[in-house]
């Protein structure tokens, strides 16, 4: 059998090696993340680079391979084939070589994306990313995700961020707010009005219902059910739903209503 050394490929983990990354997530990122994938790329570059020369000795090893199969001096068609193919960059390597975008191509796509964007961050006019989600929310949705020990780019993206962040915190709050006879309360989460005000939430015991529903009862017995706003009201007597946000923050917010 013939022991044929196949070259060593390096691939690049930094999420900035996405090619198609929009010019809103772009601007997301720092000169410490450019920093990064440039050193990143140079250790692709000299693996490439030797995977390259490897590459050649296994393709002239190779013609010696076709000219025994086919006979000394044999020029024909298989030969032609071969060579025609690595010369169109048909092999692993050259293929390879393409995959990723040079460093200072990167460097001036985030300058521009930041120089467009990053005025807007943080605002509530933030551009709009994927019709709903803004740069904040994205920011604050992959810092969530990171901090429960996801990875970019492996276990999430930064398109599908937001989404995410917000079915693992719907998860959270449901697997808490554990259905039982007496109830539990919704203290540990910060819960919202839809005006922005906060939720008493320790003001009343939930149960869950299910589909980011839940009934409501009233334990405060300071307060009679004519003293609760005509708002709370409604949700004492048909339920309540909530929606997660991540606009303010990179914890989830539960706003009911």
């Amino acid at each position: 059998m013939v022991n044929l050394k196949k070259p060593t490929l390096y691939y690049i983990k930094h999420p900035l090696a996405d090619g198609e990354l929009s010019q809103q997530a772009l601007a997301t990122f720092t000169d410490e993340d450019c920093s990064e994938y440039r050193s990143e790329y140079d250790e692709y570059l000299n693996t490439q680079h030797q995977a390259v020369k490897d590459m050649s000795v296994l393709c002239n090893e190779c013609i010696t391979y076709i000219k025994t199969i086919f006979g000394e001096g044999h020029d024909g068609k298989q030969i032609r084939y071969f060579e025609r193919n690595i010369r169109n960059g048909e092999s692993f390597t050259d293929q390879h070589a393409n995959k990723y975008p040079q460093p200072e191509n990167v460097d001036r796509k985030v300058q521009e994306a930041r120089k467009k964007y990053c005025s807007f961050l943080g605002q509530e006019n933030a551009p709009k990313v994927g019709g709903e989600d803004t740069l904040q929310e994205i920011n604050n949705a992959v810092s969530f995700l990171l901090k429960r020990g996801l990875s970019l780019n492996t276990d999430f993206t930064v398109s599908n961020s937001v989404s995410m962040a917000k079915t693992l915190a719907s998860q959270d709050f449901d697997d808490s707010v554990v259905s039982c006879d007496e109830g539990t309360t919704l203290v540990q989460h910060n819960v919202m009005m839809l005006d922005g005000t906060a939720f008493p939430s320790s003001s009343f015991v939930v149960t869950p219902k299910g589909g980011n529903k839940f009934s409501l009862k009233s334990v405060d017995i300071t307060k009679d059910y004519e003293d609760w706003s005509d708002e709370i009201k409604g949700m004492m007597d048909v339920g309540a739903s909530y929606a997660v946000s991540f606009v303010e923050r990179d914890e989830p917010t539960f706003k009911v209503c």
